[in-house]
């Protein structure tokens, strides 16, 4: 699944880290990796008719937008709550420069702004959380 940005960029630098520019330039040169999501089935429809993704608002490292390397994680560490099947869509996501989490630890993306990282990936489990997709890292 592709998914189009529909959320402009903050603009200016951080307090510290790197910019948006900066971020912009990472991601740019940044190759995709291939991940898994998994939703109920109407989301997923959604995410295809609408090409985007939206965060939701919790998860084991915060609120975001969740991956896994593989579909069983993808599957297995869902916390969709809307009813219906599930399913797993495979998507292209550029994770850039990527901050290791504990479970618990409560990510934004003006963190990983100021310290000059993309995207997040939990410490001991398959899950990579991106707070959102406003640069169209997906």
């Amino acid at each position: 699944a592709r998914a189009a940005s529909v959320f402009p960029s903050p603009p200016g630098p951080s307090v510290s880290g790197s910019s948006n520019a900066d971020r912009a330039r990472r991601l740019q040169q940044c190759r995709p990796t291939t991940l898994y999501h998994c939703t109920a089935l109407s989301n997923a429809q959604a995410i295809l008719r609408q090409k985007q993704f939206y965060a939701g608002n919790h998860g084991f490292i915060g609120p975001g937008i969740y991956f896994s390397r593989n579909p069983e994680s993808a599957r297995r560490y869902c916390q969709c709550r809307a009813p219906g099947p599930r399913v797993v869509l495979q998507c292209e996501v550029k994770l850039g420069n990527i901050k290791p989490a504990l479970k618990g630890h409560r990510g934004t993306g003006r963190e990983l702004l100021a310290e000059g990282c993309d995207s997040y990936e939990e410490m001991n489990r398959d899950s990579l959380m991106l707070p959102d997709n406003r640069d169209g890292q997906i």
